[in-house]
């Protein structure tokens, strides 16, 4: 199993929960920094997203940063990387060194999904 299947894997089996128990927390621990998650629960409870759905039905995301707003896409069915922010971080570190699989936004909106 590729890591990124084994993000999803561990994100869907929290996703139908509703709350997010420690358990849930260790399971996104063992695939995340506990920076990342903690970061990622801190703009869900300060209720920093606002989510979309279009007429066709894809949900696309905005994240209230402290500067500005940022856009993210999930399930990108026809692109090499199934998800997408507008922050420089994403640009960064998954499209031009492909050194992580989701950025904070990217695990916000997965989680938040739930909500």
């Amino acid at each position: 199993m590729s890591d990124l299947s084994l993000a999803d894997a561990i994100i869907e089996s929290i996703v139908d929960a509703d709350t997010l128990s420690d358990q849930s927390i260790a399971k996104l621990n063992s695939i995340f920094p506990d920076t990342l998650v903690v970061a990622a629960l801190d703009l869900v409870d300060r209720e920093n997203i606002i989510k979309y759905v279009t007429s066709w039905r894809q949900s696309e995301y905005e994240v209230l940063g402290s500067t500005t707003t940022y856009n993210v896409l999930l399930d990108l069915t026809t692109a090499p990387v199934p998800y997408f922010c507008s922050c420089p971080a994403f640009a960064y570190a998954v499209l031009l060194c492909r050194t992580h699989l989701m950025v904070l936004n990217g695990l916000f909106f997965l989680l938040h999904s739930s909500v």
